[in-house]
């Protein structure tokens, strides 16, 4: 009959440090907890707390942050570290009572994971020497079969199954054993030599969880995906836009087209954007392919087919196709998008460029006709009959119209989002200015004498409140008109699923 004795569990679980540099804390302070409710704690270094540190040492190689053991239990040891940018809690549990893993996995609570992922690995000595993989199968975790087998001299790993888990890449559950006088090997691979650093089993199991997480972020997050199709959809309409506006000559106004273009430079650049999606891939992509150097440098022999080092590595290649694949449609999203919006950026300027030149034409039209209607009326000797109570309002009024007209004409022009204060201010002043001249006209029409100030005052009054008016119901027609319309929102059509170089495999 085949035995397996010695029976330990040996548990890795992995977090990020993040790059706010205290988002750590919280899950793995939870992580440590757990251990040290198992008993009666205590640090195995005198110089090292029993605490997780408050601040942690800069980004390198293996550093022990903590280390602790529960006394009179067997071994029950713990050891939180850092490696570069992965706070790592190693737990070894294996008890005096000769009780076996079914004990041990209840120990360590199965939703006791870290962020960036977890492995529990069911560690044991087998009797007789050679063993049979058939006859293990009532003494493996959860009574499962055991999956290919990877050969290291007198150490086998094999993997079983893992459940999903919806929040976080599932954790890694895998069975190493040892031939009778092996055993110290096995531990000194894949728990600790005496020293303080990571073993080549644990290193191996830390940069393949970088790996595992990479593949399950792609897998599950839809954020890359999201962007690609809200700038495809949003360089389709601009696309629309420029279309019209050169097969219908202008139907398409201005500000429609510079609301598109600003919609499309947003998704692109914008801090959620697809600039900021294509820098996150490029980043996960280094990262995969340096685990994958990583995992291989920790455990150089080859991998047979169907074993965890061939998942792994096949896993590994795959993710890498997949980003490259990925990387290679949002470049070509990005470079469509900066092509439309440069186009349409190019058809706005053109525009404004002919409306300035427009705008000067007519400008210097007026001054010209002004200038010539003054020098035939002084050439000929003309007076204008104007009773002298209209003199001076005449001559207000025509500053006023001189100072207010440019700028008003010059601001409708560029089709304002609001209105300022200095447009409200000029608009006033001619206003006033054109009610005291319609009131002097309407007292010298109707034969009554010059009204008192106070009722001249009250006339300018409401010819700068009609004016005033006025001028917000223009442009507000103006924005009604320039505001894009839902013909060109019906150019929307259901965004379609990207294709093989889609995010989502």
């Amino acid at each position: 009959m085949t035995r397996i004795r010695e029976q330990a569990l040996l548990v890795h679980a992995f977090t990020a440090v993040g790059d706010d540099g205290d988002s750590w804390r919280e899950p793995v302070r939870r992580l440590w907890q757990i251990f040290l409710d198992l008993g009666e704690a205590r640090a195995i270094s005198p110089h090292t707390a029993l605490d997780v540190p408050a601040e942690l040492p800069p980004a390198g190689r293996f550093t022990v942050l903590t280390a602790a053991e529960i006394p009179g239990r067997g071994t029950y040891q713990a050891v939180l570290y850092r490696e570069h940018d992965v706070i790592g809690l190693m737990v070894m549990l294996a008890a005096e009572e000769a009780k076996g893993w079914d004990f041990l996995d209840g120990q360590w609570p199965h939703e006791a994971s870290g962020g960036l992922g977890t492995a529990r690995i069911h560690l044991g000595v087998t009797v007789p020497r050679r063993l049979r993989l058939r006859r293990t199968r009532d003494v493996l975790p959860d009574r499962l079969g055991p999956g290919p087998v990877w050969s290291r001299g007198g150490i086998t790993v094999r993997e079983l199954p893992s459940a999903r888990a919806p929040r976080r890449p599932a954790t890694r559950r895998l069975v190493v054993l040892a031939e009778p006088g092996d055993e110290e090997e096995m531990y000194t691979w894949t728990w600790s030599s005496g020293a303080a650093e990571l073993r080549p089993f644990g290193r191996y199991l830390l940069h393949s969880a970088k790996m595992r997480w990479a593949w399950w972020l792609i897998l599950n997050e839809d954020r890359f995906r999201r962007v690609s199709v809200e700038v495809d959809t949003l360089t389709d309409r601009l696309a629309g836009l420029l279309h019209d506006a050169a097969a219908r000559g202008g139907r398409v106004t201005t500000a429609e087209l510079a609301h598109g273009q600003a919609a499309v430079v947003s998704a692109v650049s914008g801090n959620a954007g697809l600039v900021t999606a294509l820098r996150d891939l490029r980043t996960i992509r280094l990262s995969v392919k340096i685990a994958a150097e990583n995992m291989r440098a920790a455990i150089r022999e080859d991998a047979a087919a169907g074993t965890f080092l061939d998942h792994d590595r096949r896993l590994s290649d795959r993710l890498a196709e997949q980003l490259d694949a990925d990387i290679v449609y949002v470049e070509a999203t990005r470079d469509s998008a900066t092509d439309v919006a440069q186009a349409a950026r190019t058809m706005i300027e053109e525009r404004l460029r002919h409306r300035e030149q427009r705008l000067t034409l007519l400008q210097a039209s007026l001054l010209g006709a002004l200038l010539m209607a003054l020098g035939a009326i002084q050439s000929l000797d003309y007076r204008v009959p104007l009773p002298s109570r209209s003199q001076a309002p005449v001559i207000v009024l025509l500053a006023a119209l001189a100072l207010t007209a440019p700028p008003i004409v010059h601001r409708f022009a560029s089709s304002p989002a609001r209105l300022n204060a200095t447009d409200r201010i000029l608009t006033a002043l001619s206003g006033g200015a054109l009610g005291w001249f319609a009131c002097s006209v309407a007292t010298y029409g109707s034969g009554r004498p010059p009204l008192p100030p106070v009722q001249a005052l009250a006339a300018s009054s409401a010819g700068a409140a009609l004016l005033l008016v006025t001028l917000h119901l223009a442009w507000w027609l103006l924005r009604r008109r320039t505001t894009p319309h839902s013909r060109h929102r019906s150019r929307q059509s259901s965004p379609a699923e990207p294709g093989a170089g889609s995010v989502r495999s």
